[in-house]
């Protein structure tokens, strides 16, 4: 268990100690008032007692764990018994205490712990009902008036009792779907973070090319180049590593930085662009030959017009390949491959169709 849910259980097991002892108080003052005997608040004063004792232990975290412990055995062994037997047996209010100390075990003990309490209570609860059958001179009496007037008392306190004991139960627990459902929106933030992470390239923002592969394979796969014109667009700096070389890595990046924003500016919304590797990005163009010229020339275009030191012109040199009902994603990367080495081999700064 964690340490909230420790200091959790610890605070609400404060509460209920406290509650026993205004229940108690409120009881000892009824019975004063109605008349009954001290005898009767003997029961309820030991509660006092005993509770007011917890209360000052708690002090010690150390303690806390068998502290609840010799609590709710007490209450089993001397204290249920005990007013089951002052009080009358089963005409009495006993049962319904009974059942609030067994909310209260389960909420406060866990496991075998808690399976051994609850065997002990009913233990207990099926000898004083037995008891009470076969020894029914044990019991102490009292007149239909007293019982009456116990009721009375006694019945409300139960139920204000268990309703306090309840709402802490229900407030913690609201109080923890409320952090639950907050850590949740969370997660789910980090978990689309963490997506973003993984599916994007770090530098331009663009897919990557795990992403890029993937689309691919699904796009084949679901053939759906039979329905739609689908072309597959790889292109890279020309001369990149004599830019690095000359102007640094910071200068390279810079460049594929907003190559990569011109790309994503100038291509349609629905294509698919990734960088694909170093200075090399990849499009997946859905449209046909017509439209993908009319979007390259651009892009050649807005290439031209970035910037860097010494006013050195930037140039991309283009493979463009129409995916075929034949083709397999080794076809497709080959042949788009092969185009953008014959742009290279060609001069570079042109696109090549394959």
């Amino acid at each position: 268990m964690n340490d909230k849910n420790v200091q959790l259980e610890n605070k609400l097991f404060r509460i209920i100690v406290l509650l026993a002892i205004v229940v108690s108080v409120i009881t000892i003052v009824l019975n004063i008032a109605i008349g009954f005997s001290l005898y009767v608040n003997i029961k309820w004063a030991f509660i006092i007692i005993l509770s007011s004792i917890v209360i000052k232990s708690m002090k010690s975290p150390l303690l806390i764990k068998y502290l609840k412990l010799i609590y709710f055995l007490v209450i089993i062994f001397v204290i249920i018994p005990y007013g089951w037997i002052d009080s009358g047996g089963s005409s009495n209010n006993t049962i319904a205490y009974i059942f609030i100390v067994m909310i209260c075990i389960t909420f406060f003990f866990h496991k075998r712990l808690r399976k051994l309490l609850i065997i002990m209570l009913i233990s207990s609860f099926t000898i004083l009902f037995s008891l009470e059958y076969y020894y029914p001179e044990i019991m102490r009496v009292h007149s239909s008036n007293q019982q009456f007037y116990d009721r009375l008392v006694q019945i409300p306190l139960t139920l204000l009792g268990g309703y306090l004991l309840l709402k802490q139960f229900a407030d913690a627990y609201n109080e923890e779907k409320e952090k639950l459902n907050e850590y949740s929106e969370e997660l789910k933030k980090l978990n689309k973070q963490l997506e973003l992470i993984a599916n994007t390239d770090g530098l331009t923002g663009l897919y990557n090319r795990r992403i890029f592969d993937s689309r691919l394979k699904e796009i084949i796969l679901e053939k759906r180049y039979i329905y739609e014109e689908i072309h597959i667009i790889l292109f890279d700096i020309d001369n990149f590593k004599g830019i690095n070389d000359t102007y640094g890595h910071s200068t390279g990046d810079e460049v594929i930085y907003k190559l990569g924003k011109i790309t994503q500016a100038i291509m349609p919304q629905t294509s698919i662009i990734s960088r694909w590797g170093g200075d090399e990005f990849a499009i997946i163009f859905f449209g046909n030959a017509v439209e993908v010229k009319s979007h390259i020339l651009k892009l050649h275009k807005k290439a031209r017009e970035i910037q860097i030191e010494g006013n050195r012109v930037i140039t991309v040199s283009i493979g463009i390949t129409q995916i075929l009902e034949k083709d397999n994603t080794k076809d497709v990367f080959k042949r788009v491959d092969l185009a953008l080495y014959e742009s290279k081999n060609r001069g570079k700064d042109m696109y090549i169709f394959l």
